[in-house]
Parts: C-alpha cells; structure tokens; sequence
C-alpha cells in the first residue's frame, strides 16, 4: 500500500479538514485463483482493528451445466415466471466447463447415526404446499413434506442440475398463493456449508467476523440469515470455475454485503486471512475480495458502490449538478435523485461507497463543479450518518487502478 499522501501532495480541491483521512488505495481486476493456496504478507492496518459484521447475504451463485436449454426454463415454469431469486435475493446460474457439479455432500451429521446427501440452502416461502405439489409435478426428486419438531411445514428438492435445497414455511407466516411474477422463495433464511471439523469452522467464523448470533448460539447475518457449517464425509467446496477469462472466472457461492470494505480488506490482511491480495473493483456492480474458509470455500465480500461521471457534453451547464451524473446496477440519476434513493433504501441496504471517476482529469476541466459535488457529499453524510458513504477519487477511468479515499 503505498504511503499516506502529505497536505502539499494533495489536489488543491482538497479541504484541509478533510485531507488527513485521505490515503492511495489499489484496486485489482483478479480475484484469488483455483490454485493459489499461500497467504498473503501482512500488511499493518493504518486505523484500530474493526467488528468485521456480514450486514445481509446479497446473492448466490449456483453452476449449472445446461442453463438455456434445461435449467433457467424450468426454473421460470415452475416458479411463477420470476427466475431463480428470491424477493430479497439474486441468485445466478453460471454455465460452467466442469461438468456435475452440484451444491451437495454427503454428511452423518443431519440426521445421527446415518449418511444423509445435505442441502446448501434453505429458502423460506409464504406458499408452501401449493409449492410442493407444483414441484412434485414437474418429476424431480422431492421428499416428503413434514413439520419437523412443530417448527414449520418444510420439505427437500433437487432441481435438474441436482442441486438440493430445503424449503420452510415459517407457522407464523399467513399462507398466500403463488401469484405470477413474484418469486415463490420470501428469502435465503439459512447457507449450509461442508466442513471438515465444524468446531473449528465456527471458531473461525467468530474470530473473522465477529457477527451476531442467535437464540442457539450459531453465527447469523444483520439481515438474519443463518450460517452453519456441516460435517462432510468427502473433501468438497461450493467453488466453481468459469469459462470466462477474467474476474468472474473463479466463483464463490455466496456473496455478502458489508460496510467499510477497504478498511475490512486491510484488516484480514492484518490478521494473516487467506484473501484475494487486492479488491476487485467492478464498478457500479460494486467492489469485492475473496475470502477462504479453513475448508477452501470462497466467500464474496462485497459492498455496494456509484461511480460518478462527468458529462464533458454538458460543460457549458450553468448548474454543476447537471455536468455530474451517478451510475450503479440500478441506473443512473444526477445528485438529487440520488439522494432521493438513498433515502428511500432501508438503511442497510444504502450505498456504502461513492467513487468519483476521472478525478484528475475532472480537476483539470471543471474545478469548481468538483469542489461544489465533494462539499455537497460530505453534508449529506453529516446531515444523514445512518446512511454516509465511503468516498474514493479515482486517477483515472476503469483502467486505472489508483484511488483516494477522500471520506471514510
């Protein structure tokens, strides 16, 4: 990491107040690859250490050997025509080159004293006997729906790729019926993962991530997604590898949300953690790390991000809030419709990271409308705290891979 940059160092747009926080970051377009196995050398943390919280599981990923052809189509016949996401979660079916690859493993934990094929997710859902027979009907392997323990009607299925998933009806939900367009699953109420030793795979979830737990001890999300880690009778992970060459070549399953994603990167460094050595930036898709549990399997630490864009064809613009135009994966909007949706997210849920692109070229072309776009930032995070934002100048444009943090 290079070094903190001094106040002379700095563009003349800096405030002084602001600048002491100001330090270079790098980010990468590579995450960590199949075969890389030592850690990285540690870095020292530049601020105290932090409670590294997961804030909610933001969304899956599933290989799938023939998604155009068999899965994705009967994914959207049998579940209301809303794809394979839940209404809170995206969850995506990569084509994979390694064929039958499934989301499964054998464990003897699940049921004592016999070796059962476990399930990595379980969806809740508000429909689930008309679910079931829907499911039931369409051929694929189903188990037999039971309310285990008065804790909800629930049941198992294989979908075509041979992914096993449980599906749970919460008895206090009011049941509802399965109305076209809207995704059958309310949420991903719980991820199961292989382990080797669960013990040590909790202990290791503890001292990483220090998150909530609930009721029964066992680690949960903000959000209040569960997270358990189950005996595995065979060596298996959820990595999957794509066929494309770049970033999203080396898949996790899941991916989850959290805030100060530089500051969280820099500390697992700190602490010795097998994580991918920089952040893969992918613009307004967000920036990310890998992370690898004691048994291999990656996680996705992800936060959400807008780039800001200046609109050279609007130069001319009298009102410096027209030359700036904000972009991420749910549009684009200039600064007062982007507060406007900031304010309308639940604030976990909010933009965590607001990066600047092209800054140096911006200093150059249009200096008071960038002092005027930081000034503005910076008193919506006073005036708005629950929903501040991370703020990055960027040298360049994509390619470049230098940033400030101009506000943390």
């Amino acid at each position: 990491m290079s070094q903190i940059p001094s106040r002379n160092d700095a563009p003349k747009v800096y405030r002084p107040v602001l600048f002491p926080k100001a330090v270079k970051l790098v980010n990468k377009v590579n995450p960590l690859e199949e075969n890389e196995q030592e850690i990285v050398d540690s870095v020292k943390a530049i601020e105290p250490a932090i409670k590294i919280a997961l804030k909610k599981l933001d969304c899956l990923y599933m290989p799938v050997d023939n998604g155009k052809a068999v899965v994705w189509p009967w994914y959207e016949n049998t579940f209301t025509g809303a794809g394979t996401g839940t209404r809170q979660q995206l969850i995506f079916m990569n084509e994979i080159e390694k064929k039958g690859l499934t989301n499964t493993f054998l464990t003897d934990e699940w049921i004592p004293g016999q070796t059962y094929e476990m399930f990595s997710i379980r969806y809740e859902t508000d429909c689930i006997k008309e679910l079931y027979e829907r499911i039931a009907s369409t051929g694929v392997e189903v188990e037999p729906l039971e309310d285990v323990d008065e804790k909800g009607l629930m049941f198992c299925f294989k979908d075509p790729q041979g992914h096993k998933f449980q599906v749970w009806q919460d008895p206090k939900t009011e049941t509802q019926p399965m109305r076209q367009g809207i995704p059958v699953f309310i949420r991903v109420a719980a991820l199961f993962f292989p382990s080797s030793d669960p013990e040590a795979s909790y202990k290791w979830y503890r001292e990483t991530l220090s998150g909530p737990l609930n009721e029964a001890g066992l680690p949960v999300t903000q959000a209040g997604e569960e997270i358990y880690f189950i005996r595995s009778l065979e060596r298996k992970t959820y990595n999957h590898e794509t066929p494309a060459s770049d970033s999203i070549r080396y898949m996790a399953f899941a991916m989850f949300q959290v805030n100060g994603l530089s500051k969280v990167h820099r500390q697992m460094i700190d602490q010795g953690l097998r994580v991918s050595h920089q952040i893969n930036d992918r613009g307004g898709c967000g920036r990310q790390f890998q992370l690898l549990d004691p048994d291999g399997n990656k996680w996705d630490v992800w936060e959400r991000q807008t780039m800001v864009h200046w609109r050279r064809n609007l130069a001319d613009s009298t009102d410096w809030k027209q030359r700036f135009l904000f972009c991420d994966y749910e549009g684009e909007r200039l600064i007062d419709d982007f507060y406007r949706n900031l304010q309308g997210h639940h604030h976990g849920e909010a933009v965590t990271t607001v990066q600047v692109m092209d800054y140096n070229k911006i200093c150059e072309n249009d200096p008071e409308g960038v002092q005027r776009l930081l000034e503005a930032l910076d008193q919506f995070c006073e005036q708005n705290p629950d929903r501040s934002f991370q703020i990055l100048l960027r040298e360049g444009w994509y390619d470049s891979i230098s940033s400030y943090v101009y506000r943390d």
